[in-house]
C-alpha cells in the first residue's frame, strides 16, 4: 500500500515538470506561433486533468481502505471474544486478541508464529479434521463445539467459528472461540438429574421407563423384572424423621447397585419402591441376586432403624408378553411377599421406638407399665370385653411412643418447659397415631392415642374435640395417666393415691369424662388398696 502511494506521488510530479518542460519548449519557438504546440497543451492539460481525478480516486480508495483496516484492528484487539488469525497452509497462528491471552494463559509473544497444535489449543485431533472439512467445503463454521487446552494443561470446552479470509492473496483463517465449559457442566447435570434420582444416585422413573422400551427385543431374551418395595419406610419417617428414612433408602441403594451386574438398570420408580431391569436374566439368576440383595440388607444396620425389604419378580420369556404383564406379575409377587415380611418389620421397629424411648428417660418405662396395667383393670371395671381390655392395656402401654420425636433434654427437664418446650411435647400424639397407625392391627388403638390428650370441655389437644365426641378409650386412658402422673410424681411432686382421686374427681366433667372418673376412683383404685 505504502509501495503504491509512493508511485501515484512520483508519477504526478513527473507529469507536472514534463508539462512544464513543454510550455517552456512552446514560448522558445522562432516562429513565435505557438498555436500547435497549444493544442497539444490543451489535450495534454485534459490528460493531466483525467489523470489528477484517477490518483485522487485511487487515494481516497487508499485512505478508506486504510480506516477500514484500523477500524478492524480495533475491533479484533477490543473484542471480548478470543479471537486469532492462522495461516490456512500450516496453522501457524500469524495474530491474536488480548481477550485470546486471557481465555488460554498464552501471551501474544508465547503463539504468535506457532502452530495450533504446538499449543494444544485443538486438544482433539478429531474435531480439527472435522472443521478443516467445513471449511474445506464452505468456507466457514459456525459454533463447532471444540475441546482445547489452556497454557496450565486445564482442558475446557469451546464454541468456535470461523471464516476463510485473504490476506495479502494469502488464505488464512480468522476465528472466534468462546468457553462454554460451565455452560456444558450446567448442562451435563440437568440431564444427570433428568435421569437420577437426586437422594440415591440411581436412575429414575423416567430412565427406566425408556430403557424398558429400548431394551424390549427379542435379542434381550430373557427379561426379568425385580421390584423391591422398603417395609415400614412411613413408620421409620414417622418415628426417627425423614433424615433417618433418606439413610434406609441411601443404604439399600449402595446394596442393590453392589449386587448387580454392569449392564443391569437399577431404578428408584417411588418413595419406597425400586425396580431392576435384568435383561438376558432367567427366573433363576433373577432369584440369584435377590438372595445375595437380601442377605446384605439382613447385615445392614443403619443407626437405630431396621432396613426391611421386600421383593417380586416376573420374567419376560417370549416376544408375544407384554412387559406390562411382566410388571404386574412382579408387583403381585412382591406384594405377597410383604404380607408377612412387613409386619415382622413393622413389630421390630415398634420394639426399637419403645426401647429408645426408654434409653432417652427411663421413667417412662415404669409410667408406661403401669398405664397399661390400671387400663385393663379400668375397662374391666366399664364392662369391657376381655379383647377391649386387652386393647386398653395396649394403648396404655404405648400412649407415650410419640415420644420418640421429642428430645431427651425435653423429656427429661425437671424445671418448667419453655413455650417452644411445649409445643414439642404437644406433638407427642400426632406423632404417635402416625406411627400406629402404619401398623393394620394397630389402627383402631392408634385413634385412641391420637386422642388421649382432648378434655371434656374441648380444651384439649390435637384437634380440640369435646364430650363423647372423644372416643371412649381415649377418655380412660386420659384419667389413668393423669393418676399415675400424679402419684408417680412424673411431671411434680408425688402425691397419695387419696389426693390423686380427688384431683380426679375436682377436674371431672372440666379436663375428665365424669362417669369415667366415677368408675376409676371407686372401683379401679380399690382394687390397689
Amino acid at each position: 500500500m505504502r509501495q503504491l502511494s509512493e508511485a501515484r506521488r512520483t508519477l504526478r510530479r513527473d507529469m507536472q515538470a514534463l508539462l512544464r518542460r513543454i510550455k517552456m519548449m512552446a514560448l522558445k519557438n522562432d516562429a513565435g506561433d505557438t498555436s500547435g504546440w497549444g493544442g497539444f497543451l490543451t489535450s495534454f492539460q485534459r490528460v493531466e486533468k483525467q489523470l489528477e481525478y484517477t490518483i485522487g480516486v485511487a487515494e481516497k480508495a487508499e485512505n478508506a481502505a486504510k480506516e477500514a483496516r484500523q477500524h478492524f484492528e480495533l475491533i479484533f484487539n477490543m473484542s471480548p471474544d478470543a479471537t486469532f488469525i492462522t495461516r490456512c497452509s500450516d496453522w501457524i497462528i500469524v495474530n491474536c486478541n488480548e481477550a485470546f491471552a486471557q481465555l488460554t494463559g498464552y501471551s501474544r509473544e508465547e503463539v504468535l508464529g506457532r502452530a495450533t497444535l504446538d499449543t494444544y489449543l485443538h486438544a482433539n485431533g478429531t474435531v480439527r479434521e472435522r472443521l478443516l472439512s467445513v471449511l474445506e467445503e464452505i468456507g466457514a463454521c459456525d459454533n463447532l463445539e471444540v475441546a482445547f487446552c489452556k497454557k496450565d494443561g486445564a482442558r475446557r470446552t469451546g464454541q468456535l467459528s470461523a471464516k476463510v479470509i485473504s490476506l495479502n492473496g494469502v488464505p488464512h483463517m480468522i476465528s472466534i472461540i468462546r468457553d462454554i465449559t460451565e455452560r456444558k457442566q450446567k448442562e451435563a447435570e440437568i440431564v444427570y438429574l433428568s435421569y437420577h434420582d437426586q437422594l440415591t444416585g440411581l436412575y429414575n422413573r423416567r430412565f427406566y421407563e425408556e430403557e424398558l422400551i429400548r431394551l424390549d427385543l427379542e435379542r434381550n431374551l430373557p427379561i426379568t423384572l425385580v421390584m423391591a418395595d422398603v417395609n415400614g419406610l412411613k413408620m421409620t419417617n414417622d418415628a426417627f424423621g425423614h433424615a433417618a428414612g433418606d439413610e434406609l433408602l441411601q443404604a439399600l441403594a449402595r446394596i442393590i447397585k453392589g449386587a448387580c451386574r454392569s449392564d443391569d438398570i437399577v431404578a428408584r420408580i417411588g418413595g419406597d419402591e425400586f425396580m431392576l431391569l435384568l435383561p438376558k436374566t432367567d427366573s433363576y439368576a433373577a432369584g440369584e441376586i435377590v438372595r445375595r440383595i437380601k442377605t446384605l440388607v439382613d447385615a445392614c444396620r443403619v443407626g437405630n432403624t431396621v432396613l426391611s425389604v421386600s421383593f417380586g419378580w416376573s420374567t419376560k420369556t417370549s416376544v408375544a408378553e407384554s412387559m406390562s404383564q411382566v410388571y404386574m406379575q412382579a408387583e403381585d409377587h412382591m406384594y405377597r411377599k410383604k404380607l408377612s415380611e412387613s409386619t415382622s418389620m413393622k413389630s421390630e421397629t415398634l420394639k426399637l421406638i419403645t426401647k429408645t424411648i426408654y434409653e432417652k428417660n427411663a421413667r417412662e418405662k415404669g409410667h408406661s407399665d403401669r398405664v397399661g396395667q390400671l387400663c385393663e383393670l379400668l375397662a374391666v371395671d366399664m364392662g369391657m370385653s376381655a379383647d377391649e381390655a386387652g386393647d386398653m392395656r395396649t394403648a396404655g402401654l404405648m400412649h407415650d411412643i410419640g415420644k420418640i420425636g421429642v428430645s431427651k433434654d425435653v423429656l427429661t427437664k425437671d424445671g418448667l418447659l419453655t413455650d417452644a418446650e411445649w409445643k414439642e411435647i404437644r406433638r407427642h400424639p400426632e406423632t404417635g397415631y402416625h406411627i400406629l397407625s402404619a401398623v393394620h392391627e394397630f389402627a383402631d388403638i392408634a385413634k385412641v392415642i391420637l386422642s388421649h390428650h382432648e378434655r371434656w370441655d374441648g380444651s384439649g389437644y390435637p384437634k380440640g374435640l369435646k364430650g363423647e365426641a372423644i372416643p371412649l378409650m381415649a377418655r380412660m386412658l386420659a384419667v389413668v395417666e393423669a393418676y399415675d402422673a400424679m402419684v408417680s410424681g412424673l411431671s411434680k411432686r408425688p402425691v397419695t393415691v387419696e389426693e390423686a382421686a380427688q384431683e380426679l374427681r375436682r377436674q371431672a366433667g372440666s379436663q375428665f369424662d365424669a362417669k369415667v372418673v366415677e368408675v376409676f376412683t371407686a372401683a379401679t383404685l380399690k382394687k390397689l388398696r
